[in-house]
């Protein structure tokens, strides 16, 4: 059809056809610059996204016999509303039962042993049935053997084996306790059955990650998705000590900035910061230094505290700024040589490298500081590392703008930064603009040409 089109529009009307290009070829265009000028898609927005999985952390009961398998078994489903039991033609060691009371403290079912030429059997075996639970229904268990496994670890549940040969267990809202237990302390129980099952997941997938994919937002989403979802199931205090672990697998590696300049210098100095500062990303790489903002007030002609700070965004929009404080200090005047009593010892303290700040000036002009970066949540935070140096570390999802600029007066700081923020809140430059427009009025004179000359 679309070359039918086409060949109509070359046959009638040669500059139609022309313009119907024009015209498509302007959308293609428009369409590239628009979508160049979105914001970036972020790590937060491509991993840990979706519900947080739904985990069988409920118990099994299981009245073991003498070869070590169940002879009775009760399996609650995940919601503790209801259970599965099976009863086996196991012999036992002792005489054992299993009752389950409605909230009025009737028995609505049991299982009792019974003894069959000298063994020790539940007296219904064999056989499999259902029954339907609810809040305030107990599970009283007796039997020389008894064990609790969790549904979710397959292994005991520690906390819930039972203390005596008879224990009761009460359903609740929020799972189960023991009789002896408040609802809270049931709930906690199951949470740290929870807890240590999440743990082990995180634990067990950061030992076998290298540093590659920990830093690149494109290696094993699936699998880092699994495991922040997993992450969101822990209470607050326990997700704090993997709070910087999941972050990193959120959002890939954040650039490091290593400055290797001095903290101190002397009026009249002249320094070139640009020079003393390298930065790199486990995805980008290392930055060129028109990648890195670099912001001073610093005034060499006059003796006082300033504030320099280096800026860096990678590709994921994860955002750097080192803050270095910088005193600049009056020259100190040297004292009047004293008279040498001991020539040797002179010569000897002349190889002896001088120190500036108390600590021995390292190659590019100073001590090197290297930043050490602490995530400590989703939101923007400000972290100091050894040297006293500020460290601010923002996670500016869909932010593209990154400028460098030189050297500057606070007052043109303030500037620059007002602009940067025009420019983010439009997301198209005022040049670009004004090119969009020009070629909208082109396109349009062209198509009045057209149809004035050829088409009337």
């Amino acid at each position: 059809m679309i070359s039918e089109i086409w060949d109509y529009l070359m046959r009638r009307k040669p500059l139609l056809g022309l313009l119907a290009v024009l015209l498509a070829l302007g959308g293609v265009i428009g369409a590239k610059v628009m979508m160049e000028h979105q914001p970036v898609v972020s790590q937060a927005q491509e991993i840990g996204v979706g519900s947080k999985p739904v985990y069988n952390n409920s118990l099994t009961f299981q009245v073991l016999g003498k070869s070590s398998r169940p002879a009775y078994e009760l399996v609650l489903a995940s919601d503790f509303r209801s259970a599965k039991i099976t009863v086996t033609e196991e012999a036992l060691d002792a005489e054992a039962y299993v009752r389950i009371l409605n909230p009025s403290g009737q028995v609505s079912t049991s299982e009792q042993t019974t003894s069959e030429n000298g063994e020790i059997k539940f007296a219904s075996a064999p056989r499999t049935y259902s029954v339907q639970l609810g809040r305030g229904y107990a599970i009283e268990v007796h039997g020389a053997d008894i064990q609790v496994l969790s549904n979710l670890t397959h292994s005991p549940a520690t906390s819930f084996m039972s203390s005596s040969t008879t224990e009761r267990y009460v359903l609740t809202l929020d799972g189960i306790r023991k009789s002896t237990w408040s609802d809270a302390d049931g709930k906690t129980a199951l949470y740290n059955i929870l807890k240590n099952y999440v743990v082990g997941q995180i634990e067990a997938y950061r030992a076998q990650l290298s540093d590659e994919v920990l830093n690149n937002r494109h290696l094993d989403v699936s699998a880092k998705t699994q495991i922040v979802l997993a992450y969101y199931n822990l209470r607050g205090v326990d997700q704090k000590p993997y709070r910087e672990f999941i972050n990193n697998l959120r959002y890939g590696g954040v650039p490091k900035i290593t400055y290797s300049g001095k903290h101190e210098y002397a009026v009249g100095e002249s320094v070139d910061f640009a020079q003393l500062v390298s930065a790199r990303d486990g995805e980008d790489g290392e930055y060129d230094l028109s990648q890195i903002a670099i912001q001073s007030d610093v005034d060499f002609s006059q003796a006082g505290k300033y504030t320099l700070a280096y800026k860096v965004s990678d590709s994921d929009q994860n955002t750097v700024t080192l803050k270095i404080p910088i005193t600049v200090a009056e020259a100190k005047v040297d004292e009047a040589p004293k008279p040498v009593e001991n020539p040797a010892s002179d010569a000897t303290n002349s190889e002896t490298p001088s120190t500036a700040n108390g600590q021995v000036p390292t190659v590019g002009g100073g001590v090197n500081v290297e930043q050490e970066l602490t995530k400590t949540d989703l939101n923007n935070g400000t972290v100091w590392n050894e040297h006293g140096d500020e460290i601010e570390e923002m996670l500016d999802i869909g932010n593209t703008d990154t400028q460098l600029t030189e050297v500057q007066s606070p007052s043109t700081i303030q500037a620059n930064e007002s602009k940067e923020q025009e420019a983010e809140a439009h997301g198209i430059s005022a040049s670009q603009i004004v090119l969009l427009i020009l070629g909208i009025v082109a396109l349009f004179g062209l198509v009045r040409f057209i149809f004035d000359h050829y088409v009337r």
